[in-house]
């Protein structure tokens, strides 16, 4: 196995039994979406994709990943770590908008995919009251966060644009 399958056994075991909200689908799916969108477009994307919900959604600390990433052969872990904890929600909501807008163009890169996934889940499983004023928030959050990949950036804004359009 190379380090990154073993980086993905890892993390999925750390949320093991944890579930998408209202699916029956393992929670290591978003972060394996994740991981793929932002893997090809920015350094350690795969990595910080599978990572970036570590810290907020199990018991995991930065020392724990940072032995993991060592044993699986990594050797820029504290890239990785930080790009992490930048993505780490660490203030109330209405005050974590303004800090993403100044992480790296790394994290901002991760950020754009969990966007993109979350978007697509928001459309899907919410109903029109909370969809609309949700899409209106990511879009001007991605007005202001703009560091990170533009291509994908750009994606993500174009199917906020489409989902805001249906009835």
């Amino acid at each position: 196995m190379n380090r990154q399958q073993l980086l993905e056994n890892w993390v999925d075991a750390m949320h093991d039994g944890q579930l998408i909200k209202k699916t029956a689908e393992p929670y290591f799916n978003h972060l394996l979406f994740v991981a793929r969108k932002a893997g090809p477009l920015t350094k350690y994307g795969y990595e910080i994709g599978l990572c970036h919900d570590l810290f907020e959604k199990t018991k995991v600390t930065a020392a724990n990943l940072y032995h993991a990433l060592v044993s699986f052969g990594y050797t820029e872990v504290n890239y990785i770590i930080n790009s992490v904890q930048e993505l780490t929600q660490q203030e109330p909501k209405l005050q974590e908008a303004a800090r993403l807008f100044t992480i790296s163009p790394g994290a901002q890169t991760v950020k754009y995919a969990d966007l993109f996934y979350n978007i697509g889940w928001v459309a899907r499983f919410e109903k029109q009251e909370i969809r609309q004023p949700y899409l209106l928030r990511k879009k001007e959050l991605l007005h202001n966060m703009d560091k990170g990949d533009p291509g994908l950036r750009f994606e993500t804004q174009a199917l906020i644009d489409k989902l805001l359009k249906l009835p």
